[in-house]
């Protein structure tokens, strides 16, 4: 079984380099009965050659929002891991994303495309692409609610510091990338 395994990780390394995505989110139909209780995080790329204190920016606040839920253990990875066996055992699916937009002067943008891929199959089992533009309506009124959910009791502070600071709107963006895994495992459907 040991050497099935160590096989079938191999054949999945060498075939994701890139992954399906689709707009918005999307899961595999039996996805909440997929035992996935440990992930890789591999990290973000980004084709817009954007500065690599940007992505480790980007990283950092979407694993440390990912790992805020308790719902995997995350190991975060680096590229030259996926090669290594041993760090990889212990690791159910991998997930991997692409930074697509990235504005940091008002109004503000910035998008991601994710995908968790099972590392038994290699098989893209959760993906979720969005550009969120701190100009738009319902990203407004998205922040809003997140906003109210993240702190009650501090209506003060107010909802539009998420909308000037890159950083609080990457940490919103990632939080509603993220949301889109816990639907999934709900069946239930998110608009953004």
């Amino acid at each position: 079984m040991f050497k099935f395994k160590y096989l079938l990780c191999l054949l999945f390394l060498g075939a994701c380099t890139y992954a399906k995505y689709v707009d918005n989110y999307y899961t595999i139909p039996n996805f909440s009965k997929l035992k996935v209780s440990d992930v890789g995080f591999v990290g973000f790329i980004s084709k817009e050659k954007l500065p690599q204190d940007i992505i480790s920016k980007v990283n950092h606040i979407f694993s440390t929002e990912l790992e805020r839920r308790n719902w995997y253990r995350v190991h975060r990875l680096k590229e030259e891991d996926l090669k290594d066996f041993d760090k990889l055992s212990s690791i159910d699916a991998l997930i991997e994303g692409e930074v697509i937009c990235y504005k940091e002067v008002e109004p503000l943008k910035f998008g991601l495309r994710v995908w968790m891929k099972y590392i038994n199959t290699g098989q893209t089992i959760w993906s979720s692409s969005y550009i969120f533009d701190a100009s738009a309506k319902e990203v407004v009124y998205s922040v809003k609610d997140y906003y109210k959910r993240k702190f009650p009791k501090y209506p003060l502070l107010g909802y539009r510091a998420f909308l000037i600071s890159i950083d609080k709107f990457i940490e919103f963006s990632c939080n509603r990338i993220i949301d889109t895994i816990e639907i999934s495992q709900e069946g239930r459907v998110l608009n953004f």
